[in-house]
């Protein structure tokens, strides 16, 4: 991606990084290139004192602000959430770093027949529950309106222009006709993005969560509306969806109009993504805004 930072192993990061790191989880024996969710170094570490997962970013590169919040997000995060926990957050040297434990296990299956859908959906239920209300003191948390803020500047030429089919305009126009962003405060830490790639199950056999790089506080039911289209994506019906998703509480409780108006502004930011993706991505990126127009058009019915 345009915004990955070149340096792409443990051992190319300045000496005081790699020095502050060690200081704080024992002497590197072996690393290992990683593959963080957020733009950046990111590597395995096996230390004298055990396993972990590091990453870092310049100060200055636009993704810092990401790694600001994860560091948050972490440092608040109840005790018993299937998360990793943060071991070590610093600057240095004008590097932002980041210290998780490490963990292992494998990438869930998203696929119809999959126990891991459930699984997954468990941990989303948890964990409305158990971020609920925000944590962290009052008012600090960022909002989930600046997240979903980005998403309708990135949806606006599209509805403005010919790239959305007229068909597909008129069910989006449809879809957020009323829509504001006040529908979306709560008082719920939404962790925002719970894609395939944010979930791995270990040997506890839970689904775990990573990634808490856009994590905001708003409804209870957003990270559900989120999750919604990559089920589409792998393969389920969106009606099948829906009846997964009623099987939560929060979801039963989330209106139906902004749970539709969300789902179109995040379909339409993906169709975008798609347009100004490497070649080498546009198709996937298409597939997943296809995916997010399937299930907006069944909610639209």
């Amino acid at each position: 991606m345009k915004d990955r930072v070149t340096i792409s192993h443990w051992e190319s990061l300045p000496f005081d990084v790699r020095r502050s790191v060690e200081r704080e989880i024992g002497q590197v024996l072996h690393a290992s290139s990683g593959q963080g969710l957020v733009a950046g170094v990111s590597a395995h570490l096996q230390t004298e004192r055990g396993e972990f997962f590091a990453k870092a970013v310049p100060a200055s590169h636009p993704s810092a602000y990401r790694y600001v919040r994860e560091r948050w997000a972490c440092q608040v995060l109840p005790d018993g959430l299937p998360t990793p926990r943060l071991h070590w957050g610093g600057d240095q040297s004008g590097w932002l770093v980041l210290v998780h434990e490490h963990l292992g296990g494998r990438r869930v299956d998203l696929s119809p027949r999959s126990p891991d859908v459930g699984l997954v959906l468990n941990t989303l239920g948890d964990m409305a529950e158990a971020l609920t209300p925000c944590p962290g003191a009052s008012g600090e948390a960022p909002d989930i309106t600046d997240n979903v803020a980005l998403l309708q500047t990135q949806a606006a030429p599209l509805l403005d222009g010919a790239i959305v089919e007229a068909s597909h305009r008129a069910m989006f126009d449809e879809a957020l006709r009323g829509f504001s962003l006040d529908q979306l405060h709560g008082d719920t830490l939404a962790h925002y993005d719970p894609n395939r790639n944010a979930f791995r199950i270990p040997g506890d056999g839970r689904a775990h969560i990573i990634g808490w790089s856009l994590a905001a506080c708003g409804a209870a039911w957003i990270d559900l509306c989120m999750f919604a289209p990559r089920l589409v994506q792998a393969g389920h019906p969106p009606e099948r969806v829906e009846k997964l998703l009623s099987k939560i509480p929060v979801w039963r409780q989330a209106p139906e109009k902004t749970v539709t108006a969300l789902a179109a502004l995040w379909a339409l930011s993906r169709l975008a993504r798609a347009q100004s993706a490497p070649p080498d991505e546009r198709a996937g990126r298409a597939r997943v805004a296809a995916a997010g127009r399937s299930w907006v058009a069944y909610r639209s019915t």
